[in-house]
């Protein structure tokens, strides 16, 4: 079975070629673009199996009397790709307790302006549009070490070549290119993919040598502001 390593780049180019279509056609740029994002949500996304290779891992340290961390710039926009937290923990592999953000919120209202600080034991997570914060307590009172264990999600493809494509190399031409081509010769992003064999044969092999497991965790914490693809264009939300 071969294996591509493709790029962003690469993918658009192979879309357009077999479509005999122009990618620097600003209107079949975009179609193809859209088709080829959407062919790689949807593999992520594939009865919404735990896969290993949408699992990231990350870190930042805390500030002394600093609360809260926006986890898309505070490691340097390492976790730009995150879908959600699977948990936070310490150094010494303590996990840091999720709160809901409005149990959270209470919390903090009660304490102001009184605040306990120490080793971070609980967190919030406030989501916007713009930034995933996550909000520590007791606030720091010292430099540690927070550790992130995250679900990836995939972001809208552009057709550059430092466009992140999550699917693994050996499957990455059967979905970026022939399932994203079979999208566009159906002329909709709606529909069913799982029609299209090119992608099923990947899906089926891929779950073969990784298995994994069904049905993520649905009290994963979800930013709702980090842009994914969704048929022509942005949205925000959840998987």
């Amino acid at each position: 079975m071969a294996s591509y390593d493709l790029t962003g780049a690469d993918v658009l180019t192979a879309v357009c070629n077999l479509l005999d279509w122009d990618s620097d056609n600003v209107t079949q740029k975009a179609k193809a673009v859209a088709a080829i994002s959407a062919a790689g949500k949807a593999a992520c996304t594939w009865t919404k199996r735990d896969w290993s290779w949408l699992k990231g891992k990350s870190s930042f340290p805390t500030v002394a009397d600093t609360a809260s961390y926006d986890l898309w710039t505070v490691a340097d926009a390492a976790m730009l790709s995150m879908g959600g937290i699977e948990q936070l923990h310490r150094g010494d592999d303590a996990r840091i307790v999720p709160l809901d953000w409005r149990e959270y919120q209470q919390w903090y209202d009660l304490e102001r302006p009184t605040a306990a600080t120490g080793e971070p034991i609980y967190y919030g997570l406030n989501n916007t549009a713009s930034a995933a914060t996550v909000w520590l307590r007791p606030i720091p009172d010292a430099v540690y070490t927070v550790y992130v264990d995250y679900r990836k999600r995939h972001a809208l493809i552009t057709g550059a070549s430092g466009d992140e494509l999550l699917v693994p190399s050996d499957y990455q031409y059967d979905i970026y290119v022939q399932s994203a081509v079979w999208l566009l010769r159906q002329d909709t992003m709606d529909a069913p993919i799982d029609d299209c064999r090119a992608f099923t044969s990947a899906m089926r092999r891929m779950m073969e040598s990784d298995p994994g497991k069904s049905d993520k965790d649905p009290s994963m914490d979800y930013p709702i502001g980090n842009a994914v693809a969704n048929g022509t264009g942005l949205t925000f939300g959840a998987y």
